[in-house]
C-alpha cells in the first residue's frame, strides 16, 4: 500500500470509507455508511471545471425521484478538505 502523505486523502476501501492522515500524524477515518444512512437507488454526481467532484446526490425513484441526501465536497490546494451532508 502506498504511503499516505500528511493532508492527503486516500481511498482505503471505496465501498466502506476513507482515511486521512492529519497534521499531527493521526489516522482519521470516515465510514461512508454514516454519511448517507437513508435508502437510495440512484446516485448523481456533478463535477467542478477542474474535474473534481462537487456534489453527490442520493435519490429514490431514479434520476428525477426524491432526493434523500446530498454531499458537498470542498477542496483546498487540490486535495479533498471537507464533506458536508445536506
Amino acid at each position: 500500500m502506498p504511503n499516505i502523505s500528511r493532508g492527503a486523502v486516500k481511498i482505503i476501501d471505496g465501498d466502506n470509507g476513507m482515511a486521512e492522515l492529519t497534521a499531527d500524524n493521526h489516522l482519521q477515518t470516515i465510514n461512508m455508511g454514516q454519511l448517507v444512512p437513508e435508502v437510495y437507488d440512484t446516485i448523481l454526481i456533478t463535477y467542478n471545471v477542474d474535474d473534481t467532484i462537487n456534489t453527490i446526490q442520493y435519490k429514490t425513484g431514479g434520476a428525477f425521484g426524491t432526493l434523500t441526501a446530498s454531499l458537498v465536497l470542498s477542496y483546498s490546494g487540490g486535495l479533498l478538505s471537507a464533506i458536508a451532508r445536506t
